[in-house]
């Protein structure tokens, strides 16, 4: 029996809710979305009041030291989103994935608390260092993965991220064309929060958008992410574009021609970008800086490095939770690997399970027949994957914050998939026959 793929995206499921369900799921979007909102503001102010504008490198910083009120805001958004958390686990339990999911989640928070124990001390828990990645704090707000594998939710999570690209990529596109100089010090302050949040948006917005009358407004996020990557002079950032790309033409067997696909994309990505360059002389000139840095290594001296300064045997247990000012394996003095990062403050043990909750699900859903929108979520996530292997960690900043709302709906993907195959006689929803799976049974 087939069961063809369909562009159409679900309806939303609201005549199932219960009655009492309602207003708490509402409730939980909207402290999500404040919380995100409040992370980039405070995560704005702080890239663009404390990095080093005439820094040629662009990761100088010229104090370490947060404002009282820009602290506050950072506290307060990871708060709410901890609050969202916990509604959702009080009110709607483990029936969004399959217990394995819970356990995943379970071992690694307490596996993360043992890293706390081992390099922390009680004063140590009021300090910034809780916030780090790994340490329990993070993993708890990873919870987030079960409200965005919750499919009710999954449309209007979709559609907020999918027009909130759109605004970012319109404050990118800004601050582009108003900068003063090529530094990447006054690039990095004005564009580095805009171009992190696209990372983890901008294909969204091209699922959402496809099949739409206004289809192209979906490539506009992926075309400021191309111009960004330019002014911030990073190679990562453009190859990133690429890899979004080409992975959306070939994952989850789109319905039309691949090479359509990957020949719309990127023309429409390059010919506005080239237009955003010629509105500003900076912007061309970044772009001149950019190519002279094509054959930069800026990673093969890190690891030597690196190895000399750490004992080998700390990569398969970890060294806890560092302390603030305590050498964490990252900045100039680190390595720009996060799968090493993750290796090193957690170990083995922690890597692992961070990619059975985080990674693994977008992997097992790449070869299924996918919708538009789904598809995109696991090219997202599988571009995340692979950023890994060069300089990104897992912050509590805000496009990781949304990162898991989306690694949530691929957990749910791979879940449906998993009930299909072990049960192909069972009864299959419009849900599910429209947004999971979708392959040959």
């Amino acid at each position: 029996m087939s069961i063809k793929a369909s562009n159409t995206q679900p309806a939303a499921p609201v005549g199932l809710w219960r009655f009492h369900q309602r207003p708490v799921s509402a409730l939980i979007l909207t402290i999500l979305f404040v919380a995100v909102t409040l992370s980039i503001i405070t995560q704005v102010s702080v890239h663009r009041t404390l990095r080093d504008p005439n820094s040629a490198a662009g990761t100088i910083w010229r104090s370490a030291a947060l404002a009282p009120g820009v602290a506050f805001g950072i506290r307060t958004a990871l708060a709410l989103v901890a609050v969202a958390c916990t509604i959702n686990i009080l009110f709607f339990g483990i029936r969004s994935l399959s217990s394995k999911y819970w356990v995943l989640w379970l071992a690694l928070l307490l596996y993360s608390c043992t890293l706390a124990f081992k390099g922390l001390t009680y004063g140590d828990l009021f300090s910034s260092a809780v916030y780090s990645p790994m340490a329990p704090v993070a993993v708890f707000v990873s919870a987030l993965i079960f409200i965005g594998a919750r499919a009710e939710l999954w449309l209007y999570v979709a559609r907020v991220i999918a027009l909130g690209s759109l605004i970012i990529a319109a404050l990118t596109i800004v601050e582009a064309v108003l900068l003063t100089s090529t530094l990447r010090g006054e690039a990095f302050g004005r564009l580095y929060v805009y171009s992190s949040f696209l990372e983890v948006s901008a294909i969204i917005a091209v699922g959402w958008f496809r099949g739409k009358k206004l289809s192209w407004l979906g490539w506009l996020p992926l075309t400021a992410l191309a111009v960004a990557g330019v002014a911030l002079q990073t190679r990562l950032v453009l190859l990133e574009v690429i890899c979004l790309v080409l992975l959306y033409s070939f994952i989850g067997k789109p319905r039309i021609s691949r090479s359509r696909i990957i020949l719309s994309g990127l023309l429409c990505v390059a010919g506005l970008a080239v237009i955003g360059l010629s509105l500003s002389d900076s912007m061309a000139s970044s772009a001149g800086a950019l190519w002279e840095r094509r054959s930069e290594d800026s990673r093969s001296s890190q690891i030597p490095r690196f190895f000399a300064r750490i004992d080998t045997e700390d990569l398969w247990l970890g060294i806890g939770i560092p302390k603030d000012g305590v050498y964490n394996g990252q900045g100039w003095d680190g390595i720009d690997i996060g799968y090493i990062n993750i290796l090193y403050l957690a170990g083995a043990p922690g890597l692992a399970l961070f990619f059975l909750l985080h990674l693994l699900p977008s992997v097992l859903c790449s070869l299924r027949r996918l919708s538009d929108l789904d598809r995109a979520a696991v090219v997202t996530v599988l571009t995340y994957s692979i950023r890994l292997c060069s300089s990104t960690v897992p912050n509590l900043e805000p496009q990781y914050l949304v990162l898991l709302l989306i690694m949530g709906r691929c957990a749910y993907l791979q879940g449906r998939c998993a009930v299909v195959r072990s049960n192909p006689m069972a009864p299959r929803t419009p849900l599910l026959v429209r947004s999971a799976c979708l392959r040959s049974v």
